[in-house]
């Protein structure tokens, strides 16, 4: 971080913990086929930027966009440790290394590395709540 870029205000445990636990169900629900439990990791007017200037907004684009990814080969997107970049108490900008592993579909041989990307999720606590705003990935390698 350089001496111009404040430091983030501190975060509070049970809101690291309840980020920590949304990145996950984010990366399990996506691999897990559960298409809308993906799509609810957003908020309801969260937006996804897939690449190529297209954007997904709202969770019943997101939704369909997981059924169609899902229908293809099965994949396993593990993140690194999350950083928190900004935090004011009610939003957050965080940003983990991610690869995505693609797995064979008779359970046999080797995981390949798909992709390898660093996420940046922008994301807002509402009603006590922490949701994904917006999430955009610079990729680093199609594998």
């Amino acid at each position: 971080m350089s001496s111009s870029q404040a430091e983030p205000q501190p975060l509070p445990p049970e809101d690291w913990v309840a980020i920590q636990q949304l990145l996950a169900r984010y990366c399990h629900a996506i691999d897990g086929g559960d298409h809308d439990g993906w799509a609810a990791c957003f908020a309801p007017d969260g937006v996804f930027a897939i690449g190529g200037g297209r954007e997904l907004a709202g969770r019943a684009q997101l939704a369909a966009f997981a059924r169609e990814i899902g229908a293809g080969e099965r994949l396993r997107h593990w993140p690194g440790p999350p950083v928190v970049r900004a935090f004011d108490g009610l939003t957050a900008t965080v940003e983990a290394y991610q690869l995505t592993l693609a797995l064979p579909a008779d359970g046999r041989g080797q995981a390949t590395i798909r992709r390898v990307a660093t996420p940046r999720s922008q994301l807002v606590k509402r009603d006590g709540r922490w949701w994904i705003a917006r999430r955009e990935a610079r990729v680093h390698a199609e594998l």
